[in-house]
Parts: C-alpha cells; structure tokens; sequence
C-alpha cells in the first residue's frame, strides 16, 4: 500500500462517521421544522402533530380499502404485461451485453452474463419512475386545486363542505334510481326512499323534464370571507358545477 492510497483511506475511515453525523443532525432539525409548521397551520399542540404525521394516513385505507373493487380481467393483463416486459427486457439486454464483447475474443476470456436480477432492478426502476411522477402530477394538482379554492383549509371536527358534496352525490343517485321508477325527478328530498340529509345541510331542488339542479349550503361551510358556500349539482351538466 502507498502512502497516497494510506492517506485515502485514512479519510475515507474519518468522513464515514462525519458524514453519518452530519446527516443524522440535518434529518433531525429537518424533522422538527416539519413538525412545527404542521403544528402552526393546524393549531394543535408537537405531540398532537406528531400522531398526526405518523397515524393520519391510516383512516384512508381503512376507509377506501373496503369499497375498491378488484377487477381480475385488468389485473391479469397487468401481471401478464409485467412478465413479458421484464423476458423481453432480459432478452434484450443479454443480446446486447453479449454482443458489445464479441470483439474481445481473446483466449481465457469468461462468457459475458447479463443477471436477471439487473433486469428486475431495470423494470422496478421504470416502476419507481412512473409511480413518482404520477405522485409528483397527484400533488401539483392538489396544490393547485387549494389555492383556487375558495374553502377554508381546516375546520374543527369533521369537514362539513365534503358531508355537504357527499349529501348532493347521494341525492343524484336517489334522483336516478326515483327516474326510472317513475319516469320523473323528485320535485324535493322528501320524496325519496332511503335518503336524509346530514345535519347543518340544506338542499333545494328545481326539477326539469330530463334533468334537476340541486343547490346545497351550509353554515359551516364558509369561503374565506366567513360567507357560505353555494354547491350546485346540474344533472344535465355531468354533476358538480364551478360556482
């Protein structure tokens, strides 16, 4: 060993555990900034935004999980398109690697290999690669629809906007269903078997030949100036309408 080659490794053996430091403390102080903005925009307490952090998420699958449907035909496709993309791939990439050392013919030369494991780690990149950028569009979109927005951010307790969204999708179904029974649209809610309305929601109707408008509000259901917020569903029109 030189005495160049000792001095780099006598670095080497030092920036390690530096660096190791250094990433520890900026994860650390990162963290604590996160858990503080949190704690400022929801106005609860470190402990509370912390469980919030960590747990929050959980209610979204337990809720969502239970009403997704399995669709065996699209998942059988997927998983067939998988196993041909990565035989195709490992076929692809052996051709190649194998042909870019045809020339080094050499006596005692090992035969070139292409693992398959470099094959599955190609196509799990490709997946990583579509999942991030579906995530990264998810995300500008969810931003952007905030900040159009005019609904306020939080609210204590359950948000009453979404229950008021969820009462007029709830009243079209009922509509529909009221349809076909009797050829026509119920002229108010009262009328329609299995259907109430949450408590703090209003809805009026206005019935068409071959179509309604429900407007739905609520009190708590503020804009940014503390004024309610008018939400229109227009069976004509394909649902919810830009107010």
């Amino acid at each position: 060993m030189t005495e160049e080659q000792y001095k780099l490794g006598a670095i080497a053996a030092i920036a390690k555990p530096t660096l190791k430091i250094i990433f520890s403390i900026t994860g650390i102080i990162t963290l604590f900034f996160v858990i503080l903005f949190f704690g400022i925009v929801t106005r609860t307490d470190p402990l509370g935004a912390i469980y919030y952090l960590s747990t929050g998420w959980v209610s979204f699958p337990l809720r969502t999980l239970p009403n997704v449907f399995w669709n065996l035909e699209i998942l059988t496709s997927a998983l067939v398109s998988w196993i041909l993309l990565i035989f195709l791939s490992q076929w692809l990439f052996t051709w190649i690697f194998i042909n870019m050392g045809a020339a080094d013919d050499s006596p005692g030369q090992k035969e070139r290999h292409w693992p398959i494991r470099w094959t599955l780690s190609c196509v799990m990149l490709l997946f990583l690669t579509f999942t991030a950028g579906i995530v990264f569009t998810g995300a500008v979109h969810q931003v952007a629809w905030i900040a159009s927005g005019n609904q306020r951010l939080f609210t204590e307790g359950y948000n009453p906007c979404s229950v008021l969204q969820s009462d007029l999708a709830n009243l079209s179904i009922a509509q529909e269903e009221y349809f076909v029974e009797y050829d026509a649209y119920a002229i108010n809610e009262s009328g329609l078997s299995g259907f109430s309305i949450s408590e703090g929601s209003n809805i009026s109707v206005e019935v068409g030949q071959d179509s309604f408008v429900a407007k739905g509000w609520n009190g708590r259901c503020l804009d940014f100036n503390n004024k309610p917020i008018i939400i229109t569903w227009d069976s004509a029109n394909g649902g919810f309408q830009d107010d």
